[in-house]
């Protein structure tokens, strides 16, 4: 039986990336961890620790506001066509919101800055401790070592090619605009899609790790139901008012 959490991964991860080793167990207090304990709280995570598309991030950013500039001293573009493709790049909802919304998201799973309480993407301890956990119960049902690393399916951690990608087109529309050959309708049809696609990764992110926190509270309340079934309390709820034959039956031991 696999407990692994559905992928909703929808870019390339590398190989190495595919098959990781496990995070321990922490016991002890190692000098080690003492070390980047005193360097996390006094300099910042940021000290030690990176996100990995930063650069791509910066670069598309770059473009966006190169063309923006470009944008408003051209002289081709007609009075509506400027007002629509500046909403679309650099306007509320528009395409350099979206980015910084993804720059956000990415430092909060590399750990580069800690999540907001309740926030939807999860932090990089959360992200680590529920695939730890998600290893453990795996190992436990299927009765084989194996390791399940959720930070692996945090595709926009590897997100670079398809964000240069992004930046090449940008500079490609700043090219068309100089030379007073763009296509306004398929420029702002393409920036659409590169929203939806940035919007993609980070929902694809978020619903891999509620996926695999749900499997996680399931097999807590596994454990839950069958502490309850021992005792003669619990057993009459579950046998009389919320309990269904199939959970009865495998209460009792059978299947």
């Amino acid at each position: 039986m696999s407990v692994d959490p559905s992928s909703n991964t929808i870019v390339n991860i590398p190989s190495a990336a595919i098959n990781p080793s496990g995070f321990p167990i922490l016991t002890t207090i190692t000098e080690t961890q003492k070390d980047i304990f005193t360097t996390f709280a006094d300099i910042g995570q940021s000290a030690l620790l990176q996100n990995p598309v930063t650069d791509a991030i910066n670069g598309v950013d770059t473009n966006i506001t190169s063309i923006l500039d470009t944008i408003t001293n051209s002289n081709c573009l007609s009075a509506g066509d400027k007002s629509s493709l500046t909403t679309a790049f650099g306007g509320v909802g528009g395409l350099k919101e979206q980015l910084d919304l993804f720059k956000t998201h990415t430092d909060t799973l590399s750990g580069v800055i800690q999540a907001v309480s309740g926030g939807a993407t999860p932090g990089l301890d959360e992200i680590l401790s529920v695939g730890q956990s998600m290893n453990t119960l795996s190992n436990t049902i299927a009765g084989a070592a194996g390791c399940i690393n959720l930070l692996n399916n945090m595709s926009g951690l590897f997100s670079q090619d398809q964000l240069d990608g992004f930046g090449g087109e940008i500079a490609g529309f700043l090219s068309q605009i100089n030379n007073c050959l763009a296509d306004v309708g398929s420029i702002l049809s393409r920036i659409t899609e590169m929203k939806n696609a940035i919007g993609g990764i980070m929902a694809a992110d978020r619903n891999f790790f509620s996926d695999a926190l749900n499997k996680l509270r399931q097999a807590a309340l596994a454990g839950l139901l069958e502490s309850l079934y021992k005792d003669p309390c619990g057993k009459f709820i579950l046998e009389n008012v919320i309990g269904r034959t199939g959970l009865i039956k495998k209460l009792q031991g059978g299947r």
